[in-house]
């Protein structure tokens, strides 16, 4: 069985993003346009995601705290 990716799933990855970088809080959010969501700051000024289907943002915010947990313990 699949299961959907909602906006309340991506919302919930940008607040975890914004824990473990122990920043403010909704520094990292989701914005949307046309459609599609991507990962933004600062009230959308910076673009961090392309614009991606809810189910491959999913994927790419996963792959980013991936980064950030790969780059706190020197891993490549």
């Amino acid at each position: 069985m699949t299961t959907r990716t909602t906006a309340n799933d991506l919302d919930h990855l940008a607040e975890f993003i914004n824990i473990i970088l122990e920043l403010p809080e909704r520094t990292y959010e989701i914005g949307w346009a046309y459609g599609r969501p991507r990962l933004e700051q600062n009230g959308g000024s910076v673009d961090v995601s392309p614009r991606l289907p809810k189910p491959q943002l999913e994927q790419w915010m996963e792959a980013y705290i991936a980064g950030i947990d790969a780059g706190r313990n020197g891993r490549r």
